[in-house]
């Protein structure tokens, strides 16, 4: 079976996805282990990702809409 492109572009953006939420967890792991006063910086990165996945996820809500 052939694979439509518009499900192929979502399959690519949902992979995309869970590669930068693997990221998300990855800091979330260095922020448990390290101290709080050593892990602060981290927790502006760990903001923006957040923020990342949010807009990745939700375009990809609004996009598998249309179809």
């Amino acid at each position: 079976m052939d694979l439509k492109p518009q499900v192929l572009d979502f399959i690519v953006s949902l992979m995309l996805a869970q590669a930068r939420e693997c990221l998300f967890e990855k800091l979330q792991l260095q922020i448990e282990s390290l101290d709080l006063c050593d892990s602060n910086h981290l927790f502006k990165d760990l903001a923006g990702e957040a923020a990342q996945l949010n807009k990745e996820y939700n375009s990809m809500h609004k996009n598998s809409q249309k179809y």
